[in-house]
């Protein structure tokens, strides 16, 4: 189980919640939380580091939580 999240704004801001915190959040509850980041620290895509990659709304649809591929030994 994952044990923190951090989210890494323009490689400059970053913010970490503990698993358990965000374990409790619904999906509806992360897209509101890093639609209120981006509103007030930045424009840019960023990530939920080794689990989601989320982009600001009008770059694609909306804001989507989307799984990052995991690599596999079979991609070495």
């Amino acid at each position: 189980m994952l044990h923190s999240w951090s989210i890494f704004i323009n490689n400059v801001y970053s913010i970490t919640y503990s698993g358990e915190e965000l374990n409790k959040m619904s999906d509806a509850q992360k897209i509101a939380l890093t639609e209120n980041l981006t509103d007030n620290l930045s424009k840019s895509m960023f990530n939920f580091s080794k689990s989601f990659v989320i982009k600001r709304a009008g770059e694609n649809n909306k804001n989507m939580l989307k799984p990052k591929k995991e690599k596999t030994e079979k991609d070495d």
